[in-house]
């Protein structure tokens, strides 16, 4: 990496926002939020590379907050990853469709996000837009009622 990469971390958990923080400063330049609507807030002065975002959240979740970032043209190709304890059989369906890049479930260890988030950085629009594409299929084939 030639500069630091600028990671947002967006949990309401105070502990594993430090945890993660601990872990990953060496690498990153990090800013965090509580909430998405906090999030929304710091994104365009702080200006991620990538941002890291729990589902369950007050105020705006991190569905919403996905919805908002895919939704505004400045935000629209930020790397998304999900981190959550939610299940993974509901939760990553709605993720994706959300417009996630990429889901990791609780807990995780620094150490898999230093080797994840170079990856889902490289990705570039088209590669995203085909993979969502690829994935809405799948789900159609697999769940054609729409339950999970």
């Amino acid at each position: 990496m030639n500069h630091k990469i600028r990671l947002l971390l967006i949990d309401d958990n105070r502990e594993i926002i430090d945890m993660l923080r601990l872990g990953l400063e060496t690498y990153f330049i990090i800013e965090s939020a509580e909430n998405g609507e906090i999030a929304l807030e710091k994104i365009y002065a702080f200006k991620p590379d990538i941002a890291i975002v729990d589902i369950k959240m007050p105020h705006m979740n991190g569905f919403q907050f996905i919805k908002a970032i895919r939704g505004d043209p400045a935000t629209a190709d930020l790397p998304l990853i999900i981190l959550t304890a939610m299940p993974v059989e509901s939760s990553q369906f709605e993720g994706f469709a959300s417009g996630a890049d990429y889901f990791l479930t609780k807990p995780v260890m620094p150490s898999e996000l230093l080797e994840v988030i170079p990856k889902i950085i490289a990705i570039n629009q088209s590669e995203r837009h085909q993979k969502y594409q690829n994935f809405a299929q799948k789900a159609m084939e697999e769940y054609p009622n729409g339950n999970l």
